[in-house]
């Protein structure tokens, strides 16, 4: 497999024109000195004379050599190949939840359940059904936008953070409602997904005050986007005291509105209608396929096959200065 050679810490090959520059003077160095004159039972054992005296050019030679190797090490190489990119098949079409958490999901119905515990059944529902290779993200909302999840094969992360939100998480009404549609949206196009769908999961209780609803549905019809809208709640009040909020009925007005735009409308209590919504995002996706990378980049630290090279270099300069003293 194809790699790449690269260093780590770049920066410590500026020392180089150092070593080079010492190496130089080094020359110089040597001519100047007087000789050293050291007696100790240590030094006559272990170092030599012409150690003490003055290097010679051979010398010189090696210690340049030597603490090229020690910057190179510094530098940390390393050889770098690139992760495995496998394809396999697109058994779904990818596709986005997003997801509204204002204080009204607090508000529980006559059933017993709050809107929050109705999102997150249906939620439950739709990743059981998803595929191990299909791409499902999340985008939650309310006053402001929040990307919690890229589209992602992880189902079981995707369950695990829908389980883990809370009403109020992203403020108290969904103004932001239109801008979480179409930032959804757009992740879809980067990922370049195909046959996508969005799904937008809200109670429509109040407005959203930001955006045009045209604009945004035409962005999504030209990128070929299939939008689809559950509603939670009830359409009638009803006596609910559990939360200690003013119960408020769904609106239809948005749930209309996108109706004309073509966005197919479910109500959470029409079972047959959920059932044939989550037919529609787990259906199957013919001959088409997807590149995944399966495994990271591998990288590969050479630093120390340098620094064993700087240690044989002084190793070698030693028994050489040992071998001669000896002769």
């Amino acid at each position: 497999m194809s790699g790449q050679w690269v260093w780590l810490l770049p920066q410590a090959l500026w020392l180089l024109p150092l070593v080079v520059i010492g190496w130089w003077f080094a020359h110089f160095r040597a001519q100047t000195l007087p000789t050293v004159q050291l007696r100790h039972a240590f030094i006559d054992r272990w170092l030599t004379k012409t150690a003490l005296s003055g290097s010679s050019a051979a010398q010189r030679h090696w210690w340049g050599l030597t603490a090229v190797w020690l910057v190179l090490a510094l530098a940390q190489p390393a050889w770098q190949t690139p992760g495995k990119i496998q394809t396999q098949p697109l058994t779904q079409a990818s596709g986005m939840l997003v997801v509204e958490t204002s204080v009204s999901l607090l508000l529980q119905e006559a059933d017993g359940k709050t809107r929050l515990q109705q999102l997150q059944g249906f939620v439950s529902q739709l990743t059981a059904l998803r595929h191990d290779q299909a791409r499902t993200g999340l985008v939650v909302f309310a006053d402001a936008v929040y990307p919690v999840l890229s589209p992602t094969q992880d189902r079981h992360q995707m369950s695990s953070m829908v389980s883990r939100l809370d009403a109020a998480f992203a403020g108290r009404e969904d103004a932001a409602l239109l801008e979480a549609v179409q930032f959804a949206g757009w992740q879809l196009v980067e990922q370049s997904a195909v046959n996508p769908w969005l799904l937008l999961i809200t109670d429509g209780a109040h407005t959203a005050t930001r955006g045009q609803l045209d604009e945004v549905m035409a962005w999504l019809r030209r990128h070929s986007i299939r939008v689809s809208v559950l509603l939670l709640g009830s359409d009638e009040a009803i006596e609910s005291s559990a939360s200690g909020l003013l119960y408020m009925p769904r609106q239809a007005a948005l749930a209309e509105a996108l109706s004309d735009y073509g966005a197919q409308v479910v109500k959470v209590e029409d079972a047959a209608a959920v059932s044939q919504l989550l037919a529609q995002l787990t259906q199957t996706v013919a001959s088409e396929a997807t590149e995944t990378d399966t495994t990271a980049e591998d990288s590969q630290a050479l630093s120390s096959f340098f620094l064993l090279l700087a240690l044989l270099s002084a190793l070698l300069m030693w028994w050489r200065e040992m071998r001669d003293a000896v002769v």
